[in-house]
């Protein structure tokens, strides 16, 4: 349960009393992250799975780039949301484009025959780059048209495994790792860290907007950051584990573990939206209706305001 009783009022969260996230059940695998594109949601899961959903949910394919079921645990859009990157277990790598609905593999991407930790995209189709982490290591590569090309890996300061990418809408990355660690690059500079300040827990998440950088900690606690500013903000938003962010302004949302959804309704102040489920949330889109996913095939829907 969210913590409201040391809050001030103007960061209470509020609890709403009647549920708007429909559980849809569609399949029986876990399912682990969740982009927004042209043609609404698209979810990766084990075994290989894309989903997305029209009037119904539907596997776009179940066997993964290379039709070897390895599982799929990350997802990322390209910045015209028309093409959606995907990355697992033992290399499993590549892409669907969502308006030609054609798959292409690249698996093994550089060699790495591996799993992956984290996945970001940055630019448009067919003009994008690449970034994909394994352990402290970042991968960048670019894309000309479809194929990629593989770039020298690089290091990132410190021993802390990256957890987490991002790429704000100007190309900037961020990265987070397992000590609390944020780090930023672009194009042309090198990663340098950007904080948190006060932590030094597990980031589980980041997500990159226009104006705010957002991450979050095991604990519930979610961090804004305004690189204008170069300031970091800490709101607590509850006891659970926050795995994933979506959406932008009053629109964010964030899936975290138990079931539990938040949404941001203010600068500071976030609301705790009860669902009829208790299994951890990994991600979450923002498309129509709204979606938060995770473990055990847990599919939510928001239902709309009445």
């Amino acid at each position: 349960m969210a913590r409201t009783d040391t809050l001030p009022d103007m960061w209470h969260l509020g609890i709403e009393e009647t549920p708007r996230w429909r559980p849809v059940t569609e399949v029986s695998v876990d399912l682990h992250d969740a982009v927004t594109t042209t043609d609404g949601p698209y979810v990766v899961g084990a075994d290989g799975l894309l989903l997305t959903r029209d009037e119904q949910w539907h596997p776009v394919f179940d066997d993964g780039p290379a039709a070897q079921n390895r599982t799929l645990t990350h997802a990322a859009a390209t910045a015209d949301d028309s093409r959606v990157w995907v990355a697992g277990a033992k290399g499993a790598f590549g892409f669907y484009d969502v308006e030609n609905t054609e798959k292409h593999d690249y698996s093994k991407p550089n060699g790495h025959t591996g799993g992956v930790d984290a996945l970001v995209v940055a630019g448009t189709a067919g003009d994008e780059r690449i970034l994909y982490a394994t352990g402290t290591t970042v991968h960048a590569g670019y894309v000309d048209d479809q194929c990629p090309t593989w770039e020298d890996a690089v290091d990132l300061p410190g021993s802390n495994a990256v957890t987490a990418m991002a790429a704000a809408p100007d190309g900037t990355a961020y990265a987070t790792t397992t000590g609390g660690d944020v780090f930023h690059t672009t194009t042309t500079d090198d990663w340098t860290q950007v904080g948190v300040p006060s932590t030094t827990s597990t980031l589980t998440t980041v997500h990159a907007t226009a104006d705010y950088v957002w991450t979050a900690n095991t604990g519930g606690l979610v961090f804004r950051y305004d690189p204008e500013k170069d300031n970091w903000t800490t709101v607590d938003v509850g006891d659970t584990a926050v795995r994933g962010f979506a959406g932008t302004g009053k629109s964010l949302i964030a899936a975290a573990d138990d079931g539990f959804v938040y949404a941001r309704n203010g600068p500071a102040n976030w609301k705790t939206h009860p669902t009829p489920v208790d299994a951890s949330l990994r991600a979450a889109a923002v498309t129509d209706p709204a979606v938060a996913v995770g473990r055990k095939g847990t599919i939510l829907e928001r239902q709309p305001e009445e």
